[in-house]
């Protein structure tokens, strides 16, 4: 079950539809046009995996020791090197405990598809409107990504503590420039965790 989050204790949702989080098109254009013009459901600022290249990920951004793999079109954390892992925790810690939101910002490159929202956000009334932001969760996200080794980095407790931080981090970052682009809105924060159906 996926817990939402509100800033909000008023929230009721009334059997509301939600647009969808994600889309398989590569054409934004007309997705976003349909999503955004529903006034009737919750708008879920969507991503379009197909425009995303490999290493690109709301989530990924701010991140440390994360590696790619091209050959294998595999994403993962490198921890094989303890002083290279030291050095970038700390400058994460830095800027973690420096409350550096706009470090864990989300770039265009990594949602293809988040800032033409938001310009069509500032067209619309979000007065009494509910928009969903939706990241993966830490228990899905540590179990699916791994270590150099092909263990699961949620074993790893310090990249597990990181991933949790830098969610928290990103979530605070959308939430900010979600209600600046729409201003009345109502913000849903969902974190997904699809592996906790498997138990």
């Amino acid at each position: 079950m996926t817990d939402a989050a509100t800033e909000s204790s008023s929230f009721r949702p009334r059997l509301m539809s939600i647009t969808p989080s994600s889309w398989p098109h590569k054409e934004m254009g007309a997705i976003l046009d349909l999503a955004v013009g529903e006034p009737d459901a919750m708008l879920a600022l969507a991503a379009f995996p197909k425009l995303q290249r490999l290493g690109q990920a709301r989530e990924y951004e701010g991140m440390p020791c994360l590696a790619i793999d091209s050959a294998r079109k595999k994403v993962y954390f490198d921890t094989s090197d303890p002083g290279k892992v030291e050095a970038e925790l700390t400058t994460f810690y830095e800027h973690f405990l420096a409350d550096d939101v706009d470090h864990f910002a989300i770039s265009p490159e990594a949602s293809p598809g988040l800032y033409e929202i938001f310009e069509r956000l500032r067209d619309c009334d979000w007065h009494g409107r509910y928009i969903m932001l939706t990241f993966n969760g830490p228990v899905s996200f540590g179990m699916r990504h791994t270590d150099e080794q092909e263990k699961p980095i949620f074993y790893h407790e310090a990249m597990r503590d990181v991933i949790v931080k830098t969610l928290i981090m990103k979530a605070r970052w959308l939430h900010a420039k979600t209600v600046e682009a729409a201003p009345g809105a109502t913000a849903v924060l969902r974190f997904t965790e699809p592996l906790l159906s498997l138990y």
